[in-house]
C-alpha cells in the first residue's frame, strides 16, 4: 500500500493506472492531469489544458496514449512519454448535442485488436448518448506501437514475480491451518 498527498491544489476526482507505461494518471478539481511513476509514486509531468475540472482520464493501453475529459464535455487524446515526441496533443473536441450544449462525459473505455489493427474509443455522455471513435488513423499517423516497460527492469526494478498460493484451511476459531508439509516443500525449492 503506497500513499502520496498533497498531488494536486484541489480533490483528485478521476485516475487511472497502466501497467504496461508504470504510470498513474489523475484528474482534478484544479483543471489539471498529472502522471505518476507507479513504483515509487514520482511526479513524472502535469497536463494543463482543461479549463474546467477533469472529471476523466483513461490510458489507452497498451500505446502511449492518455484519453483527458473534463466537466464542460472537452476531450483531449495525448501522446505522452516514453514516446520520442513525449507530452503532445493530438485530438481534441468537444461533446456536444447543440451549438449552445457542452455534455460532460460519463463513461469511457477503449478497445483494441492489434491483430486486425482496429482501435475503438467508447464514449457515453450525461445526456445518455454513446459514440464510438475509430482511432486507427492516429496511431498509424504517429507510428504508434505497443509499449510494455514493465519488463524493463531500469523502470520497473522491484516489480512482483508470480507467487505460488499456499492452501490455507480456517479453523472454526478464525486461526489459519496451514498445511506445513506444502510450506516445507517450498521453501526447500527456493
Amino acid at each position: 500500500m503506497r500513499a502520496k498527498k498533497l498531488c494536486h491544489k484541489k480533490d483528485i476526482i478521476s485516475a487511472d493506472y497502466s501497467h504496461n507505461l508504470g504510470l498513474i494518471a489523475t484528474g482534478g478539481r484544479d483543471h489539471n492531469i498529472r502522471l505518476w511513476d507507479y513504483e515509487k509514486m514520482k511526479f513524472e509531468t502535469e497536463i494543463t489544458a482543461h479549463y474546467d475540472e477533469v472529471t476523466k482520464v483513461k490510458f489507452l493501453k497498451p500505446f502511449p496514449l492518455l484519453f483527458t475529459a473534463d466537466s464542460k464535455g472537452v476531450m483531449f487524446i495525448w501522446l505522452i512519454p516514453p514516446h520520442k515526441e513525449g507530452r503532445k496533443c493530438l485530438v481534441k473536441w468537444v461533446n456536444g448535442n447543440s451549438m449552445e450544449d457542452d455534455v460532460p462525459i460519463s463513461a469511457i473505455d477503449f478497445y483494441a485488436d492489434l491483430e486486425k489493427e482496429e482501435y475503438y474509443l467508447l464514449i457515453g455522455d450525461e445526456k445518455g448518448e454513446a459514440k464510438i471513435f475509430e482511432i486507427s488513423r492516429i496511431i498509424q499517423r504517429y507510428n504508434l506501437v505497443p509499449i510494455d516497460n514493465s519488463k524493463d527492469p531500469k523502470r520497473n526494478p522491484h516489480r512482483c514475480l508470480p507467487v505460488e498460493v499456499h492452501n490455507l484451511d480456517r479453523n472454526y476459531d478464525g486461526t489459519d491451518n496451514i498445511d506445513l508439509s506444502t510450506e516445507i516443500a517450498l521453501n526447500k525449492n527456493k
